[in-house]
Parts: structure tokens; sequence; C-alpha cells
């Protein structure tokens, strides 16, 4: 039988991928060369998971009180915000963006 994680390790997952995601990002705008396809990919995959994430987060803790949960929540938005404007008005190449959009 499997039991569901608890907050606390909901959290921390939550906080490990998007941490991950964050420097995945902030590694490809330091780049001036086009990325090559793994890290494109590797971003890309970052962004469905933290994403997938998110989504269950925010169902399964949306309707809480708990303060604790509700912080959360409040970094969820956030962390789905600034991956919004790290896409869309990012320093990367026109030509990275396209690539990381239609992957």
């Amino acid at each position: 039988m499997t039991t569901s994680p608890s907050f606390e390790e909901s959290s921390d997952l939550f906080h490990s991928e998007s941490n991950q995601l964050e420097s995945n990002i902030n590694s490809a705008l330091n780049k001036h060369e086009r990325l090559p396809i793994s890290e494109i990919v590797e971003i890309y995959y970052q962004v469905i998971k933290v994403g997938s994430i998110s989504k269950l987060l925010k169902e399964n803790f949306q309707s809480s009180s708990d303060p604790k949960q509700q912080v959360l929540i409040h970094e969820i938005h956030d962390a789905q915000d600034h991956i919004r404007k790290k896409f869309d008005k990012s320093e990367l190449s026109r030509a990275q963006r396209l690539s990381l959009i239609h992957i």
C-alpha cells in the first residue's frame, strides 16, 4: 500500500526541483552561444517536472487554511510567474527561445 507524501516532503520536492530549474535557466542565460540539444531537453524536462509538481501541490493544498501550505502555494505562483518571464523575456537568443518552446 502506498501512502501520500507528507506536506514537508512535498514542499522539499517542489523546492529542490524548482531550484534545479532556476539553476538550469541561469546557466543557459549565461551562455552566449546556442544551447546544445541536450541542455534544451534538460531545461524542457525540468519545466515539465516543476509544472506537474506545481499543479499537483496546488490541487492538494489550495483550499487549506494552514499558513505553511499557503506560503507554499504563494511560492508555487511565484515560481510559475518566474518561469513565464524567463521564457518570454529572457536574454536567450530568439533561436534558443524557439528551440526551448518547440521541443
